[in-house]
């Protein structure tokens, strides 16, 4: 998600800080400024990376009412920080987002809550006005209605398998089939308006990926990018990502239960990598650098690879300790 003025107003930031990288391959990684926003299911706490042009990381924290999160989106219009709360399991709303972060002292100012009607909240996807939340309790959509800090439960959907990363392409909605290697869309997501089942258009397998987290795609690379968590008992090094290039038309090509083979992949994995479950991820197409919350690995990390050309065994270009890394979403300029 594309966000100048608040990239623009973060650059005023006075605490600079580095974490296990190379000032080199920081630069070569973000050269454009770039705000990363990471939640923890360990804490309430929101926790934000800013990438400045000469290779620093300005980093702070902001403790929220909750004390676990898991689903963050920066709505760029309205200035606001949605935020799906494990532990009030509602949909928060911080306010003025901006303004706090140009001034760490101050604290996230709440401007809305939904009715806490959710079990357990995994990940967030938003488009336009309409937010929705996979709760992986019972399998199932959330989808609110967003009015300025605002939300209004618009519609609870029951899917046939297990949930977790979801992500907007337009109005089809992506969604990884937790347990397996599988993608699923659901075409045409807002024509849905009546609660109940709501079956999948369409479900393709990854090759390569044993069980799947999380997902992120842009636009601009016409990229999506999936989290592969190996088995979910080793929290230390059998975890992954892949990069599906050409997306649309990969995707497009494949028929409803084909799958999608590793010649169209690029596939990062191995102990270097620091991914034992990587649980979610950003992508930022302009520098390439892919960004990972590894809930595992160490207890919990938050690792950037820009570094890792034709795929394999690649070391982080950036690594920082985050104890329950459980969400992230980027905004770049």
């Amino acid at each position: 998600m594309k966000n100048s003025n608040l990239i623009k107003a973060l650059l005023g930031f006075s605490l600079l800080a580095f974490a296990s990288c190379d000032d080199n391959d920081m630069m070569d990684m973000d050269k454009h400024g770039a705000t990363l926003f990471v939640t923890s299911n360990a804490s309430g706490d929101i926790n934000t990376y800013q990438f400045e042009e000469d290779g620093g990381v300005v980093m702070n924290m902001f403790t929220t009412l909750s004390t676990g999160n898991e689903g963050v989106h920066y709505d760029e219009t309205n200035d606001d920080l949605i935020v799906a709360s494990r532990s009030a399991l509602q949909v928060n709303v911080y306010a003025d987002v901006s303004s706090v972060l140009m001034n760490p002292s101050l604290a996230l100012n709440l401007g809305g809550s939904s009715a806490a009607e959710l079990m357990n909240p995994r990940a967030m996807a938003v488009n336009g006005n309409t937010v929705v939340i996979a709760d992986n309790q019972q399998n199932q959509f959330f989808v609110y209605t967003k009015s300025g800090n605002s939300l209004m439960l618009k519609n609870t959907f029951d899917i046939d398998f297990a949930v977790w990363g979801i992500e907007f392409i337009g109005d089809d909605l992506f969604a990884v089939v937790d347990k397996t290697a599988d993608l699923a869309v659901f075409t045409n997501f807002s024509s849905n308006t009546s609660d109940g089942m709501l079956q999948a258009s369409k479900r393709v397998t990854i090759e390569g990926i044993v069980r799947t987290h999380g997902l992120a795609y842009d636009a601009m690379k016409d990229m999506m990018v999936m989290t592969d968590i190996g088995d979910a008992e080793n929290t230390e090094d059998d975890g992954g990502f892949h990069l599906i290039k050409d997306f649309n038309s990969t995707f497009n090509n494949t028929s409803d239960g084909g799958t999608i083979g590793m010649s169209a992949q690029t596939r990062v994995a191995g102990a270097a990598t620091m991914m034992g479950n990587p649980i979610d991820v950003a992508y930022d197409g302009e520098s390439g650098t892919v960004y990972i919350a590894e809930i595992g690995n160490g207890g919990g990390r938050v690792l950037a690879f820009s570094n890792y050309g034709n795929g394999g065994n690649v070391s982080p270009t950036w690594n920082v300790a985050l104890s329950g890394a459980s969400s992230l979403y980027l905004a770049t300029d």
